[in-house]
């Protein structure tokens, strides 16, 4: 569905937009290492900008 690699899945980038769920334990860790499109590449965000960047809903997920 998003056109990239296993294991390089980025949050943004996507052919068609992806319904995101953003886990709010990912609020206690600054910056946030994320997948940038390859299984070898990544970014880091803060959790705001992760937000922001995939319009994601906030959920408890522990």
């Amino acid at each position: 569905m998003t056109g990239q690699v296993i294991g390089g899945d980025a949050p943004a980038g996507h052919p068609e937009p992806l319904k995101t769920i953003i886990d709010l334990a990912l609020r206690d860790y600054d910056p946030l290492w994320v997948a940038a499109g390859t299984a070898d590449s990544l970014v880091s965000l803060s959790y705001n900008e992760l937000l922001a960047l995939t319009s994601g809903t906030e959920l408890n997920v522990r």
